[in-house]
């Protein structure tokens, strides 16, 4: 671990108090809040006098600029940036509220970052998925130990075409309510609750989707012995009524980001390549844009994305495509 770097406390109001005015002031979602602490605690920890809180008057330039570079030898340059981002929105506060002149962030830069190449899952690797989970049993056999926690297969399986078939993030399928979805009209409302954007949009429902969300909600019905009434503001993915080895977070088995990454961890490792949600999130947004004459602004309306740079973003070209541009130039 690194020696924190040490500086002289001085008086007036702390890293801390600061952390705490910006939340209760400003309107932030959880992960939003969780991240704020996370970014003042690695200033803290870094920054403070074996860990103990800092007075706003006491940083400086120089110190922000070690800072940097202990977290730059410890963490990856994304990490810095994200960081630097909460960090600097927390002194623009401070100095909006009078507690600090200026923002001793303002002169220390980010970490350019290179751009790797997205994590897109082929149709090969999806085949061989669907085939795994469609052999999953509903309910272990007697002894039986291995496999559990991919069961029901059914309700992965719906899970899994879900994330695909919608190009819906993580915590939007988390936050995804029966009365979101209309079977009538094929149509599926993504809320507000889940959207990283602040705002909600609806996206169509694809037949062999229909099929799938029909069994979980038929199966959720016959467990929960629920009206259809009192079952539209249930989780449609609520893996607990299904499935006692995962703790729910409440009575009625829902269930919640970290067991859906935990899910995709162990489909990985026994697959033999790397399934992650977001990655589906991408290769939804990939195969549209490799599918003929491409709409770009559908696929960003899909995605939810307010600009269209940030759909672009998602595209991942492949050796083909490269293939036939380059067929394009004229010969010598």
């Amino acid at each position: 671990m690194h020696k924190p770097i040490l500086i002289n406390i001085g008086q007036g109001h702390t890293v801390k108090e600061l952390l705490e005015l910006h939340i209760g002031e400003t309107l932030l979602r959880p992960d939003s809040i969780k991240s704020y602490r996370s970014a003042a605690n690695v200033f803290i920890q870094y920054c403070g006098n074996g860990g103990d809180d800092i007075y706003l008057t006491d940083i400086t330039k120089e110190l922000t600029l070690q800072w940097r570079q202990k977290v730059l030898d410890t963490h990856a340059p994304t990490s810095w940036n994200s960081y630097r981002t909460r960090m600097c929105s927390l002194f623009n506060h401070g100095v909006a509220a009078g507690w600090i002149e200026q923002n001793p962030l303002r002169h220390v830069k980010t970490t350019r970052v290179g751009r790797r190449p997205k994590r897109t899952i082929s149709y090969d690797q999806r085949k061989i998925i669907v085939d795994f989970i469609e052999k999953i049993p509903d309910y272990p056999s007697p002894g039986q130990t291995g496999h559990i926690a991919f069961m029901p297969g059914w309700f992965w399986l719906a899970l899994f075409k879900t994330l695909y078939f919608t190009g819906m993030r993580r915590r939007q399928l988390v936050n995804l309510r029966w009365k979101d979805i209309n079977f009538n009209t094929g149509v599926m409302r993504l809320s507000l609750d889940g959207s990283k954007t602040n705002q909600e949009w609806s996206i169509p429902i694809l037949p062999t989707l229909d099929e799938q969300l029909q069994i979980v909600y038929g199966k959720t019905l016959e467990i929960t012995n629920a009206t259809e009434v009192d079952l539209m503001n249930r989780q449609v993915f609520a893996i607990g009524l299904f499935n006692p080895k995962y703790h729910a977070t409440n009575s009625l088995g829902e269930i919640y980001e970290d067991q859906i990454s935990g899910f995709f961890g162990r489909l990985s490792r026994k697959l033999g390549f790397r399934i992650t949600a977001h990655g589906m999130r991408h290769t939804f947004a990939t195969e549209l844009m490799r599918a003929p004459n491409p709409d770009i602004k559908a696929i960003q309306e899909l995605l939810g994305h307010s600009h269209i740079r940030m759909t672009l973003q998602y595209m991942e070209t492949n050796m083909q495509q490269l293939r036939r541009s380059t067929n394009s130039l004229p010969s010598l």
